[in-house]
């Protein structure tokens, strides 16, 4: 099944779950292997393998009716558990009785490392020494490490590996010596612990990452910074960047002169195509969603349009917009603003559903918010399609909290203005070009305490507005800004120092 979003009365999120379809729904094509997955009360559950394929590339589903959603329930919740060795060891036992030969295995965080254990047992179990076949999956692995935070990482117990690993474990020397690996780890174990041990490459997803994931595990770690893709980018504003001569600024590689290039777009057309997207964006929101109130959202053609718009948890300040509110609405007013919010909490983290229910009780207590300030529930990829005809995104994370962020790459992609603290991917351009040290290519938020950082933000609305109002200087900051980020959001350049990363021995 999936969930969406839904508001009470009383501004409490609450959950709607309803029955995911099957994976012939989305044309996937049930593959004739029989692969069952043990638990150790000698329980075998059948697991159906389905494969499509997608621009050429062969996707790979499993799929049980149990299965359920992706981080359902508490983090300790044993069905994660479950939903990670699947994902490993069929996914793995699958690939190979294909006949697919793997050339990079990327353990996108630490929940993935079972593909790598599944690995390693193949190999043994094919007659390959213990210190070989380590070498060649270390050799072949690349460990991605998303988040620092403790809560969103698992601790496993001995027991509850026996129940869902070792069974499905066929060499016995490996049984031991991954089991032996948890006792000297005290009887638990991370998954990051194990990762770190068979993956040969290691990376952050920012540069501020790589150097505090250093100081968090002991080991250096390569900074690949996500990159977007052009699906996020509004149509017509992806065929400027083409008649430019830039090309797809996140396909194509870019050109060395590209800041050259980005000087040759004019204003008058620039804002054509912002209003389009604007247009674009108001009629979606007043005929397909709803607000806090459940009402259509509506927001005139001619407003300032803030975003303040992702997954709503305590790092990522989302309170931080409305420490003042009877200054914020003086501002949205003033500079005829409004903010579009949305986000989803966590259906076990309570916590952060009573944040964003005090938010929007502070802002239904003043009439100036509640007219200009719209939640807009489900967040989810169809609304964020629509953000290229906003004009401000607000990314205002912990400093050192955030690993990289892409909300705000899609922004700086469609030109709105970005006003985020120094932190994730967005803190990258520190370290590529001194002058930025002395001239931020962004509105920075600054501040060393949540009171500090409001202010900060409350005199950046300001100076975004008047930058709004003058279309020169409007465009000018633009320009600044994708001179700056362009090469940083590219996700073409992501997947190149990926595979840079893996074979980088090998050249």
């Amino acid at each position: 099944y999936k969930w969406k979003q839904e508001m009470d009365k009383n501004f409490l999120q609450k959950e709607k779950f309803f029955k995911a379809p099957k994976p012939e729904f989305y044309n996937f094509r049930k593959v004739s292997i029989n692969l069952p997955f043990l638990i150790s009360n000698g329980k075998k559950i059948k697991i159906n393998v389905y494969s499509k394929k997608v621009n050429g590339n062969l996707l790979l589903m499993l799929y049980e009716p149990g299965m359920r959603a992706l981080y359902e329930g508490h983090i300790q919740s044993e069905h994660r558990l479950y939903q990670s060795t699947v994902l490993g060891f069929i996914g793995v036992k699958a690939l190979f009785k294909l006949g697919i030969d793997i050339s990079i295995l990327h353990l996108n965080e630490s929940a993935t490392v079972f593909a790598g254990i599944a690995w390693l047992d193949i190999l043994l179990e094919n007659g390959m020494s213990m210190d070989k076949a380590l070498i060649k999956v270390r050799s072949y692995t690349i460990f991605t490490n998303h988040t620092l935070s403790p809560a969103a990482e698992p601790i496993w117990t001995m027991a509850q590996m026996d129940r869902y690993v070792f069974n499905n474990i066929r060499n016995t020397k490996f049984r031991l010596w991954l089991a032996d690996m948890v006792k000297k780890e005290g009887g638990i174990i991370k998954l990051s612990s194990l990762a770190l041990k068979i993956a040969g490459h290691s990376n952050a997803v920012s540069k501020l990452h790589a150097i505090k994931a250093k100081d968090s595990y002991g080991i250096p770690f390569k900074s690949i910074t996500n990159g977007i893709s052009n699906r996020w980018i509004y149509p017509e504003l992806l065929n400027i960047y083409r008649q430019l001569g830039i090309g797809d600024p996140i396909i194509d590689l870019l050109p060395s002169d590209y800041k050259n290039k980005l000087n040759l777009l004019k204003t008058t057309h620039m804002q054509e195509i912002k209003q389009h997207a604007k247009e674009d964006l108001c009629n979606y929101l007043l005929s397909e969603r709803q607000d806090q109130y459940g009402e259509p959202v509506v927001i005139p053609e001619d407003a300032k349009i803030i975003l303040w718009t992702r997954r709503f948890t305590s790092y990522k300040r989302p309170e931080l917009l409305f420490s003042n509110p009877s200054l914020l609405a003086g501002i949205l007013e003033k500079n005829h603003m409004h903010i579009i919010l949305s986000g989803k909490a966590h259906q076990k983290d309570d916590d952060i559903k009573l944040l964003l229910q005090h938010i929007l009780h502070v802002v239904d207590e003043n009439k100036i918010l509640k007219k200009r300030v719209h939640f807009v529930v489900n967040y989810n990829w169809q609304l964020a399609r629509y953000f290229g005809g906003a004009d401000i995104i607000l990314n205002t994370p912990i400093p050192g909290w955030e690993a990289c962020g892409t909300s705000w790459e899609k922004a700086i992609a469609n030109w709105l203005l970005l006003c985020s603290t120094r932190d994730g991917g967005v803190a990258d351009v520190f370290f590529m070009d001194n002058k930025y040290k002395t001239s931020s290519p962004f509105f920075e938020i600054t501040g060393t305490n949540d009171e500090k950082a409001a202010q900060s933000l409350y005199m950046n609305l300001d100076l975004m507005a008047k930058v709004l109002g003058d279309p020169d200087q409007w465009k000018n900051t633009v320009i600044k800004q994708l001179a700056a980020f362009l090469p940083i959001i590219s996700g073409t350049r992501m997947m190149i120092e990926y595979l840079n990363l893996r074979f980088e021995a090998d050249l």
